[in-house]
């Protein structure tokens, strides 16, 4: 039997310090998670605003702009999923 090479892509991260004070406004490329590793964050999404601690996560839908205003010295982890599903492996 030969082996067969096969890429499989699974979710791109990154993470990001922020520092207490920072207001952040942004819009995203494309749909990701943002999940709070440390500290707090208020996030404004559309008309909805949030605050998310250490654990808690929120969905930023693509082309959204968003704004965050960090309380705390915070990590975030942002991820998303491959655009492209071929990619997948399945």
């Amino acid at each position: 039997m030969t082996a067969v090479a096969k890429r499989i892509q699974t979710f791109q991260g990154t993470l990001e310090r922020l520092p207490a004070g920072e207001q952040v406004e942004r819009k995203s490329a494309e749909p990701f998670i943002a999940a709070v590793v440390s500290g707090r964050v208020r996030l404004r999404l559309g008309e909805e605003t949030v605050m998310l601690r250490a654990s808690d996560a929120a969905a930023v839908p693509a082309h959204a702009r968003y704004r965050l205003e960090v309380l705390d010295d915070s990590v975030l982890y942002h991820y998303t999923e491959p655009v492209d599903e071929s990619l997948w492996g399945v």
